[in-house]
């Protein structure tokens, strides 16, 4: 009764009849929570956020940012004026790589659509003329012209 309104996708584990959902975090029958049943498409991101390595990811991030926030209030004015210059220089180096990076990528894209196209009309001029020697003639130009 009680499984069927947790839902039928996760399996339960009992301690002394009560499923362990119940017990969550503190719990003493040793699980700490269901076990899910995973489909295909989600199972990568699920798992992640199971674990919460997101969170401890961020906390971790937060905690670095601040010890080096603390360890910037402990320089001297002329130290820390160099470091903040070194910072910006490296921030805008970054972002300078970053647009490069982005243009080079375009660039990339758009040559390789560009030989595409070229070989598309390269394919759609020799299927759609004919050959006189060296001399090609489309068929668009048997085609009677529309007087003007």
């Amino acid at each position: 009764m009680a499984d069927e309104k947790l839902g039928e996708a996760a399996s339960w584990q009992r301690c002394r009849g009560v499923p362990t959902a119940y017990f969550g975090l503190l719990g003493d029958c040793g699980a700490t929570r269901p076990v899910q049943a995973r489909s295909a498409s989600s199972g990568a991101t699920r798992k992640l956020a199971e674990t919460g390595v997101g969170e401890k990811l961020f906390s971790a991030v937060v905690l670095v940012m601040c010890v080096l926030m603390l360890l910037r209030l402990c320089l001297g004015e002329r130290r820390r004026e160099r470091v903040d210059g070194a910072l910006r220089r490296s921030g805008l180096r970054l972002q300078r790589l970053a647009r490069q990076a982005g243009q080079w990528r375009k660039w990339r894209q758009s040559r390789a659509a560009a030989a595409r196209e070229a070989e598309e009309a390269i394919r759609r001029a020799r299927h759609r003329s004919e050959r006189d020697g060296n001399v090609i003639r489309p068929d668009s130009f048997r085609k009677p012209r529309k007087p003007h």
